[in-house]
């Protein structure tokens, strides 16, 4: 994870930095400097998180290197758009997932504020999310079976749903999440499951 790496490294470089100008200067309330300096750069720090500046100068050449330059886990699937790409990855026992931007010649980094959920809905056992990707067309489906099994899933688009299976131990039944990517999302959308229509815009 070089992401919050690289930045926890810089900040503590310019504190130590102020620090030292701080030392060498001669100036009144000193005390009181360095408690706005400390504020300040920590709030920095924490903005910084937010702006991946490495896209002005790194492309990636595959989506699974800019997961793992961003976060930590092993990337279990890969869902391609034509613009963006998502990450589904297992960190422990958590699942983590993340939408990378395409370019010209590879990947670059996606933080979560470019994410927009424009779909949250449950029908029966099943949860749906649907996210958009800022200034895209690109729209990303998640779908989670809360009570356990496998679905059989498709839509009015012949969309591709790609399938990662849990078992949980502690209650002894396999989850199923489905994921895909799909486009020209409005209220013609017609999702379904095990034979249910489902329409997500109403």
């Amino acid at each position: 994870m070089l992401y919050g790496i690289t930045r926890l490294v810089f900040w503590s470089i310019i504190f130590i930095l102020c620090c030292w100008l701080l030392e060498k200067v001669k100036i009144v309330h000193k005390r009181r400097i360095y408690l706005i300096s400390s504020c300040l750069i920590i709030v920095l720090c924490s903005f910084s998180f937010s702006i991946p500046v490495e896209n002005l100068f790194i492309t990636f050449s595959s989506p699974e290197a800019a997961f793992r330059y961003m976060d930590t886990g092993i990337v279990e699937l890969v869902v391609e758009g034509q613009e963006t790409t998502m990450v589904i990855a297992q960190n422990g026992d958590a699942d983590i997932w993340t939408v990378l931007p395409k370019s010209d010649n590879g990947w670059k980094l996606g933080v979560g504020k470019n994410l927009k959920t424009v779909v949250e809905k449950v029908s029966s056992d099943i949860v749906i999310y649907v996210s958009q990707y800022r200034n895209t067309e690109e729209y990303y489906i998640r779908v989670l079976n809360t009570n356990g099994g496998e679905l059989k899933i498709s839509d009015n688009q012949n969309s591709t749903f790609q399938c990662l299976i849990r078992f949980n131990e502690l209650v002894n039944k396999t989850f199923s999440k489905y994921y895909s990517c799909i486009h020209n999302f409005d209220e013609t959308y017609v999702l379904t499951v095990d034979g249910n229509p489902i329409s997500l815009i109403n």
